[in-house]
């Protein structure tokens, strides 16, 4: 019998829901994720900054939703496919208030091992936000990290800071 040396036991894993948006791959930690529904009729929010989509009422619950093409920075004029932005993902009441974001499409669960994961936050500690509240894409203040995949890259999402953009964009609104 075999016995496994340090080096060839296996390091933490974590596993990611993984989804597209502009044609990139973004996740989010799947111990977030309560559901992914295919629901997308939002109630608008009148006078919402582009970052809030709406509500939506799934089950007699209340979500606020965020558009993941505007809070990750990119130009939502640019989409022209219809088909786009076809799926919610909510998530667990443990992040905060109850929320979800639109994306694109949704791919897989992916497993990571935590070692293969890069923190890009001590790069861009010193960032600062833009005055419009909305992120540069590339900021550390969403993301938790990267990681390569056989044939691309997978930024991981922070859902808490996803909710603090959507909140402080609306905040902003009632101020």
């Amino acid at each position: 019998m075999k016995t496994k040396t340090k080096e060839q036991s296996e390091s933490p894993k974590r596993q990611f829901c993984t989804f597209i948006v502009y044609n990139r791959l973004f996740g989010v930690d799947i111990l977030n994720v309560k559901e992914v529904n295919p629901q997308v009729n939002c109630v608008p929010i009148y006078h919402a900054p582009p970052e809030v989509k709406g509500y939506i009422n799934i089950r007699g619950q209340i979500y606020l939703i965020l558009d993941s093409l505007v809070t990750l920075g990119f130009d939502p004029a640019s989409v022209t496919d219809i088909t786009e932005h076809q799926r919610i993902i909510l998530f667990k009441s443990t992040i905060d208030e109850p929320f979800g974001i639109l994306v694109d499409r949704i791919s897989d669960v992916v497993t990571i091992e935590i070692d293969k994961i890069e923190n890009r936050r001590s790069e861009a500690v010193n960032k600062k936000r833009s005055p419009s509240n909305r992120i540069e894409l590339g900021s550390s203040d969403f993301s938790e990290g990267i990681a390569k995949l056989d044939d691309q890259l997978l930024v991981i999402l922070n859902p808490h800071a996803l909710l603090r953009i959507g909140t402080a964009a609306l905040s902003s609104v009632k101020a």
